[in-house]
């Protein structure tokens, strides 16, 4: 078992991993063996490329522990992987899987969301990435698409008996009838103006000021419709709670900050609606009541926990090319290093309750935990290819730029020191 002290480094990720070499020639990663030869050396180029502030020339000046590589030689390496990674990634994920069955969990909490990544100087959205996780215990499906394509819930994986946790932005008619197709429910907060709610099977349309009317008067929970065409009205639970004045007076406020940063007016329906949390399930009151969903619903948050250890400890939100291939290789590098410090921080866990007492409450946190496996985990990633002496003359190569009109300032100095020790001392 791995304990804390001993950390994640590149031999233990390795085990958590297929044959690579497999991988590779299945992928059509590696054709010819010329200076990549395996498929844990091309493995080992994508997690080198995809930690910060390694430029290519730094990742082919590191590749001549097995052989070097120019830069050209790396990007055309990094361009075709993939197809690799994302066949690692999706082993890793069937593997957490299957954990869930060893241990007896045969309905699961996912939670789903999308976050947005930009390219070295871009104004705006150019990327998004969809994923699902099991909160406690990592990444289960995840999916990468250009800004042209919307978040939904049809875009994640669920098991039947599933419970899916999202945002009002996965809100939306044909996800939570994906959802409820594959035998799953759903637990989604909705924002009533952008979804359509019947309240009978009939196609009476929701009256949004008689809901919130309800709700000021103690009446929260409603049963509701989701339309759909060529598909049966999908029945559902309605939960309007008002919110404690303080804080729908916050929420109201922040909605009229952002309305006036995007120039925008806010209608008195939405300005009403920001004092409300509303909540839509497909779950039975018979398995969790109202006060159950509600609390349930609060969990949503450890997938924007998960987004923000990814973006600010590996540095996710760091894209370092606007290539679209190279863009895949460095996302899916960066999600096989979370799901295997995911990994790490699980196997912690478990060393850890087997050796303290009952009533010992004491907690290490999920940041601080991944904060050291990751510290560990580049430390080592470093070591895995050293460079012998006498390779040191093609690692100094791979660092060399082209040729400049003007000459470096290092050049210009010895050239200086040249001319300054050449003159004879003066008598």
């Amino acid at each position: 078992m791995q304990e804390l002290s001993c950390g994640l480094d590149w031999h233990l990720f390795l085990q958590m991993l297929p044959d690579l070499d497999i991988i590779a020639k299945e992928t059509g990663a590696i054709v010819r063996k010329r200076v990549v030869k395996t498929g844990e050396q091309l493995l080992w180029l994508c997690m080198t490329y995809a930690q910060e502030n390694l430029p290519l020339r730094s990742v082919a000046a590191l590749s001549a522990g097995f052989g070097g590589m120019t830069d050209q030689s790396v990007q055309y390496r990094l361009q075709h992987a993939g197809g690799f990674l994302g066949a690692i990634l999706g082993h890793m994920l069937r593997n957490r899987s299957l954990q869930f069955q060893t241990e007896g969990l045969r309905r699961v909490i996912r939670l789903q969301d999308a976050t947005s990544l930009s390219c070295p100087g871009s104004k705006g959205i150019d990327w998004r990435l969809h994923t699902v996780i099991v909160p406690g215990k990592g990444l289960t499906s995840v999916e990468l698409t250009d800004v042209h394509r919307g978040e939904s819930l049809a875009r994640g994986d669920y098991n039947p008996q599933d419970l899916v946790i999202a945002d009002s932005g996965l809100a939306h008619a044909k996800g939570l009838h994906h959802v409820h197709d594959v035998g799953a429910y759903s637990l989604v907060r909705v924002y009533l103006q952008n979804i359509k709610l019947n309240t009978d099977q009939l196609g009476t349309r929701l009256v949004i000021k008689s809901a919130l009317d309800r709700a000021d008067r103690g009446e929260t929970r409603s049963v509701v419709y989701v339309p759909l065409d060529e598909k049966t009205d999908l029945k559902a639970r309605l939960i309007v709670m008002p919110l404690p004045p303080e804080q729908a007076a916050l929420a109201r406020k922040r909605l009229r900050k952002r309305a006036s940063k995007k120039q925008k007016t806010i209608t008195k329906q939405a300005l009403r609606l920001a004092g409300y949390t509303v909540l839509l399930t497909t779950v039975s009151e018979a398995e969790l009541d109202d006060e159950q969903v509600l609390k349930l619903y609060r969990i949503r948050w450890q997938i924007e926990l998960f987004f923000k250890r990814c973006k600010s400890l590996l540095g996710l939100d760091k894209l370092l090319g606007k290539r679209p291939d190279t863009v895949r290789t460095f996302c899916l590098a960066k999600l096989i290093e979370a799901a295997a410090l995911e990994n790490a921080v699980t196997d912690d866990e478990k060393f850890y309750s087997t050796v303290i007492s009952d009533d010992d409450e004491t907690h290490a946190s999920t940041w601080r935990q991944i904060k050291l496996h990751q510290a560990l985990f580049v430390s080592s990633l470093l070591r895995v290819f050293p460079i012998p002496a006498h390779k040191r003359l093609s690692a100094l190569k791979a660092l060399r730029e082209g040729k400049r009109k003007r000459g470096t300032a290092s050049a210009q100095i010895l050239a200086f020191h040249k001319r300054l020790n050449s003159i004879p001392e003066a008598a």
